[in-house]
């Protein structure tokens, strides 16, 4: 019996520890903010990442003081967590809402709904890219020209989580001079690809493959010949969020092709490493 008086008392040091860990222990959620455009609530910051539902133009929720990748995670008063568009997201002074019990009498239940239906995710995001880089000679026919600075803009979309597609339109030229002697390459390439990739970490990777048609210049010092050569792609690339609305990106495309001068067969083949950033 004695015992068992005695249990409350060994019990009442934990007890009171636990309370004050708990108490110790700072929550993500420090900031009160005002959700101010209905905005996706995500499950992650990353590109790509799947949609929860979404939180109504006027919520009041708890947010991290910090964004992550143009996003900042929230949590709503029912509990539910994710992130949002930074762009959607105004902080307020005062104490972050704390999560209520759903029920008819709770005054938040009667601002705007917290979570409503999911809406669907698009099935394509459309972003443009400008690119700057070098374009290395690669077949034996043209690999004693110079390597070349190398422009181009590409139109890229998604069409689900892992497949994609981009049209590239490109210019890059190689000189050549040696002994007196000097000439030049010029290619401008339009070129279609289909695009698998996913998500590592924050960053979006891709491999591609397509294909299209070029112009092909060479010019000499007393003449030049031009051709439209058919022309296939390899590569890779990778996508690093910056903003929500924008990325940075580094990519390799490897362009191969045969260009016949005057009925002669020119290898035509081309390393591209570009580095640029993309606007949706």
């Amino acid at each position: 019996m004695r015992s068992l008086l005695a249990l409350p008392v060994l019990l009442l040091p934990t007890l009171v520890l636990a309370e004050e860990t708990a108490e110790a222990t700072p929550s993500p959620f420090s900031r009160r903010a005002v959700i101010t455009a209905t905005a996706e609530l995500l499950s992650g910051p990353a590109e790509g990442a799947a949609a929860r539902g979404t939180v109504a133009e006027g919520t009041v929720v708890a947010a991290a003081p910090e964004p992550v990748h143009g996003h900042r995670r929230v949590r709503l008063t029912t509990g539910e967590t994710g992130y949002v568009s930074d762009a959607a997201v105004r902080l307020e002074d005062g104490e972050p809402p704390p999560v209520v019990a759903p029920g008819p009498t709770s005054a938040e239940n009667l601002a705007p709904a917290s979570l409503a239906p999911p809406a669907p995710r698009p099935t394509a995001r459309t972003t443009f890219s400008v690119r700057l880089g070098l374009a290395m000679p690669r077949h034996d026919d043209i690999s004693a020209y110079d390597n070349g600075i190398a422009l181009a803009g590409v139109f890229a979309g998604r069409a689900g989580e892992s497949l994609g597609y981009d049209v590239m339109f490109g210019f890059y030229r190689n000189t050549f001079s040696s002994s007196g002697y000097s000439s030049s390459i010029l290619t401008i390439p339009v070129l279609g690809a289909v695009r698998l990739g996913g998500n590592v970490g924050t960053a979006y990777a891709y491999g591609l493959v397509g294909a299209g048609v070029g112009i092909f210049e060479w010019s000499g010092e007393s003449n030049s010949a031009t051709a439209t050569p058919f022309l296939v792609q390899v590569g890779a690339g990778l996508k690093l969020p910056m903003t929500a609305k924008m990325g940075a990106e580094l990519e390799f495309r490897y362009v191969v092709g045969t260009a016949s001068l005057s009925q002669i067969p020119v290898g035509i083949d081309t390393l591209l490493v570009l580095a640029g950033l993309s606007f949706e």
